[in-house]
């Protein structure tokens, strides 16, 4: 299944410490086939990008992080973010 890229919207302030905790429990349970990558975009407070394959597992386990609100999205799905947006709010890193 392809990855596509996802903003998650968080507690401003927490970003990178909320990023690492999404990291360290999809490598605790083994899920990093699903989500490859998690940054912090210290340009866009408040907001994380993550790297993932839209499946039900990746989902809860990002929403159930503790300072996650949600996903970006419409009707409570995520929507993904096209590539040459994600270029441009991470500055050409990646």
């Amino acid at each position: 299944m392809p990855k596509n890229w996802y903003v998650v919207k968080v507690t401003r302030g927490r970003e990178q410490l909320i990023a690492c905790q999404i990291g360290w429990e999809v490598s605790r349970v083994g899920l990093e086939d699903q989500i490859s990558r998690v940054l912090a975009m210290h340009q866009y407070p408040g907001y994380l990008l993550i790297n993932r394959e839209l499946t039900s597992i990746a989902a809860r386990l990002v929403r159930e992080t503790a300072g996650v609100e949600d996903f970006i999205g419409a009707a409570g799905k995520p929507v993904p973010v096209e590539t040459k947006e994600v270029v441009r709010m991470i500055g050409g890193e990646g």
